[in-house]
């Protein structure tokens, strides 16, 4: 890991960001995590800002959120992208409260995300083994895919082929 890590929280929930800052704060305090910087973006045009001024090692994304000012992004999905284009070596971590399996499979494809947790089965315990299994470039246990897995296969959206390293 890098000495000083560069997080982006993007989430248009204060409390949600507030969160993510704690339990990032508790990982460094349990030596889990060294030194770090985080910012914080509410929107899609406070994130585009940052974005195009920083280059971050982590960015927790929700994917609903406001839009920028010229509309040309309308959602995280749009912002993950670019990160995606633009640093392709940028970890995201997916936090969201779709559960709409053809949303899901589309943020899957087009992001990569390299975690993806649903905001209503979120724990400190689950954020916190997500950020260090990513951070150290492993790949996200079944825990962490676990309901985005079983609600896509009721669907057939997502098939075993796309998580056969998960399985």
């Amino acid at each position: 890991m890098k000495e000083t890590l560069k997080i982006l929280l993007i989430d248009d929930h204060p409390f949600s960001i507030d969160g993510y800052k704690n339990i990032i704060e508790l990982l460094r305090t349990n030596n889990e995590l060294n030194r770090y910087t985080t910012d914080e973006a509410y929107c899609c045009e406070s994130a585009l800002q940052l974005i195009q001024n920083n280059i971050y090692d982590l960015v927790l994304l929700d994917i609903s959120l406001p839009p920028s000012k010229n509309g040309l992004f309308q959602s995280g999905e749009d912002l993950g992208r670019l990160i995606l284009k633009k640093y392709p070596e940028t970890k995201i971590i997916v936090i969201t409260g779709f559960h709409d399996p053809l949303v899901l499979n589309n943020i899957l494809h087009t992001i990569s995300p390299k975690g993806f947790l649903f905001r209503g089965n979120v724990s400190s315990r689950i954020l916190s083994a997500a950020i260090l299994k990513v951070l150290n470039g492993k790949i996200p246990d079944k825990l962490l895919f676990k309901e985005l897995i079983n609600q896509a296969r009721k669907d057939r959206v997502i098939t075993n082929k796309n998580f056969k390293t998960l399985s």
